[in-house]
């Protein structure tokens, strides 16, 4: 799920690096199993200053696996 939110911000990695800040509200409500497909649904929340919050879920064939609301920070490249 973190990994899809940086696809969201496509303009900040131009020049910023995404980095992980945190995971909230992580529920894990189902089985994920082997040969199975994954829908990740993510979106903007809110952004403060460089922080991006996304709430985000895990589907498979229509059912809830995953769920939790993602942080990820933008920072300069060094």
């Amino acid at each position: 799920m973190a990994q899809s939110n940086c696809q969201l911000f496509p303009e900040v990695f131009k020049d910023h690096l995404l980095v992980y800040r945190g995971m909230d509200n992580v529920k894990f409500r189902g089985m994920v199993k082997p040969g199975d497909v994954c829908e990740i649904v993510t979106g903007l929340v809110e952004q403060k200053g460089s922080l991006y919050v996304c709430d985000s879920k895990v589907l498979v064939d229509g059912r809830c696996c995953a769920q939790g609301r993602i942080t990820v920070a933008a920072t300069p490249k060094a």
